[in-house]
Order: structure tokens, then sequence, then C-alpha cells
């Protein structure tokens, strides 16, 4: 550590800012300040399998922050200019300044939060006027790797040329290191890390003035560190076989990495040297780096073009494979149409002919209709001379009954006088008589 701090109280809140490029090993210093107590807050990215599967332990919320302002000021991670925050309005860089200070000061109100976006190496122009506001003490980490194991972790992940992959090393070491200079802060060299971890922990707490857990040093040994996490080893020496790396950052990386193993005043001005050289040769690269990135914004620009247009293209095409296969279904479906419509309008012609005969057949029976009708009122006259005959029958039926019925009277008045004679003693007396008379009656 640059310089020593004292030991805060267990209830004064800490802030520890990691600060390194893309791919030096930023995750495993951030990991590593859990061994000293450090929190990371609740809304971490996830691991990616194949390009950190541990885990990145970045603050999404910081994270998503910073790519906004990065967008604000015209840069992105990768631009090799610094970002412009003359482009920014006062009241704009303000309201940003105030939304990042209410950010932080919820996530490290108490305890230690450990704060890690690669980012911020070069937006720290931004954040520590908002680091300084806070309540709470900052702490500084640098982390740093090797540039060759950088550059092909970089060209494996994003396919960043290895000379751009370079200036972007030294920018963001050379931001990292100025920026806090003479601040409380550690130096943390991830070959170092990952194969001294001990020795690395017990620095790292020395340089922080932060206890070291031991259980959790243990846990940090023991299931985080892999082997397989380092895929690439490369010595101090093999940086000058590199052509295109630039010398400030072969002198730099040189001096920071002795630094790191022995901080004595000689390497410390070794590096200060070093890193002073940086600086003036980014300085007299800037206007070089600010064109190459403006040609590269308006290239990238063409290239999005070119897809949009490309991609207009397909969907054409798409639309005209689709408007010809939907000519082919529609010929299709007019043929098959049209074959309906002949059986159609065969259909209409036998259904014509059938209407014919049917109007033929409906004259005729209105023809008969009209003779049924005629028939139908003969019948009705006959039938009401017949209810008038009838009538007439049934009154001579009831008068016939009627003389029947009287004539009936009499014969029962002559059969009740008859029957009187019979009975009789005159009738008995006179019976001899009437037979004598029968036989001469007979006899006649």
């Amino acid at each position: 550590m640059d310089n020593a701090n004292s030991q805060p109280s267990p209830q004064s809140p800490t802030l520890i800012v990691v600060l390194g490029m893309h791919r030096s090993g930023t995750s495993v210093a951030t990991r590593a300040l859990e061994t000293l107590g450090a929190s990371f807050g609740s809304n971490l990215g996830g691991a990616v399998a194949g390009v950190n599967p541990k885990g990145f332990f970045e603050d999404m919320d910081v994270m998503g922050f910073d790519i906004e302002l990065m967008n604000a000021t015209g840069v992105d991670w990768f631009a090799l200019p610094a970002a412009d925050f003359g482009r920014l309005e006062t009241a704009q860089l303000e309201a940003l300044q105030s939304r990042a200070l209410a950010l932080l000061g919820a996530k490290c109100s108490s305890g230690i939060f450990a704060l890690k976006d690669p980012r911020i190496c070069r937006l720290l122009p931004f954040w520590q006027p908002v680091f300084n506001q806070l309540d709470a003490r900052v702490l500084y980490v640098v982390a740093f790797r090797h540039p060759i194991s950088v550059a092909r972790s970089l060209a494996a992940r994003d396919s960043l040329p290895a000379e751009q992959s370079y200036l972007l090393w030294l920018a963001h070491v050379v931001a990292a290191l100025r920026h806090t200079s003479g601040l409380p802060r550690a130096l943390v060299n991830y070959d170092t890390m990952m194969e001294t971890p001990g020795n690395a922990l017990k620095r790292l707490s020395m340089d922080l003035g932060l206890p070291l857990d031991p259980a959790r040093r243990e846990t940090f040994e023991r299931e985080f560190l892999e082997a397989g996490l380092r895929h690439t080893r490369f010595a101090s020496a093999d940086l000058e076989h590199i052509n295109n790396a630039p010398t400030a950052l072969k002198v730099l990386f040189r001096s920071l990495e002795k630094f790191a193993d022995e901080p004595s005043p000689a390497h410390g001005q070794d590096l200060d040297e070093a890193l002073t050289r940086a600086e003036a040769f980014l300085a007299d690269t800037a206007p070089l780096l600010a064109r190459d990135w403006d040609l590269e914004q308006e290239l990238r620009q063409a290239r999005r073009r070119v897809d949009e247009i490309e991609g207009e293209s397909a969907e054409r095409e798409c639309r005209s494979a689709a408007f010809e296969n939907g000519l082919t279904q529609a010929t299709s479906r007019i043929a098959v149409l049209e074959r309906e419509l002949e059986q159609a309008l065969a259909r209409v012609r036998s259904r014509e002919q059938e209407s014919q005969a049917a109007s033929v057949r409906i004259n005729e029976l209105e023809r008969e209709q009209q003779t049924a009708l005629a028939l139908i009122g003969e019948l009705k006259q006959e039938r009401h001379c017949a209810h008038t005959r009838i009538e007439t029958l049934e009154q001579h039926c009831r008068t016939v009954e009627a003389a029947v019925t009287a004539r009936q009277r009499e014969i029962d008045q002559t059969v009740t006088t008859l029957n009187s004679v019979l009975a009789s003693t005159s009738w008995r007396v006179t019976a001899p008589l009437r037979a004598v008379r029968r036989k001469l009656a007979h006899s006649a």
C-alpha cells in the first residue's frame, strides 16, 4: 500500500473500490476482499461459463449507471480516448452525480462494501468527487495482470486486436494509478494471487488495514481459486518480444510488478517515472487515438448500416419468397376455386332445369287445384242439398215415427180390448159356434 491507513472502527462504513483493466483479475481481487469482511451487495451479475465461471462480483446497478455515463460522454469500455465530460452540461453532470451519490449511499451505509466495475478506472474524474461526499472511508485496490494475458483473453472473448488491448491496458492502469496516487490503496498482481494466495491475502490485509478472517481465507483458497481459472502465464521478459506493445507499457508493467512484489522507495521512484512516461505517451497519442476512435465509430455506424441494409434486403427477400409462396398458394387456390365454380355452375344449370320442370309442374298443380276447387264447390253444393234432403227426411221420419207411435197405441189398445174379450165368459161360451163357423167357411 502506498499510504498506511488506520483500522476503522466496527461501526465505520468503508467503501473499497476495485480498479483494473478488463480481464485483469479484478473478479479474483474483489472476491478476495470477502476474506477481509467485505460484501458485494445483492444485485450481482451471474457467472458466465467459459468467460468467468466463478462470477464477476459486479454490482449491476453501478455497472448500468457506468454504461449510461460512458454513453453520455461518447465512449465505450473498449474506446481508447478518455471519457469527455466536457460534453455534459453542468445541470446534467450534477444530476448524474446526485444519482450516483444516492446509489452508493444506499449500498455502503454500514460495514464494508466492495465496488468493482472496470469502467470506473476511466470514470474516476466523475466518481471520486462522489466518493468524497460519502460518509465512509474510501480504499482502493488496483488489480493488474500481464498485458499479454489480457490481450489473449480479450481476443478470445471480444475479438479485439492485440494493439488495441495493449493501449486499453495502458489507459486503464495509468488512470487507476494516477487517480489513486497518495490515497489508501493496495496493488494486487493476479498471477501472484493465483500462485501464492496466502501471502497475497496477508499483504492485502496489511495494506488496507483490515483484519483477515482465517475461515474465509481457507474457503477462498480451497473453493474459489482453481488452476483452471488461469489459462495463460507469462513472464515479464516475454513482453519484450512483443513488437506491437508500446515501450511505455513494457516499462510501466515491469516497474509495477516490481513495486507490487517489493514496495521499496527505489521501486516506487521507478514506478512514478514509468507512470509519468506512460502519461506522456498517452498524451502524445491522444489526438491519434481520438481520431482512430472517430473513424472506428464511423466504421461501426457504416457496418451497422450495412447490417441494416443486409437485414432489410434479407427481409425483402423473405417477403418476396413469402409473396411468391403466397402467390403459388393463391394460384393453386384459384384453380381449386375455378373447379368448384364450374361444379357450382353445373349445379346451378341443373337447378335451373329442375326449376323449369318444377314451374311446369306447379302450373299443372295450379290447374288441378282450380279443378279441385270447382269440384269442392260442387261437393259443397251437393252437401248443402244433401243436408236439406236429410233434414226433410228427418222431418218425415219424425212424422212417420209419430204416426207409428199413434198406430202402436191403437194396436196396444186393440190388443188390450181383444185380450179382455178373449178372457170374457161370453167368448168362451161362443167358442163352439166360432169353430162351426170356421168349418162352414172352410167347406164353402
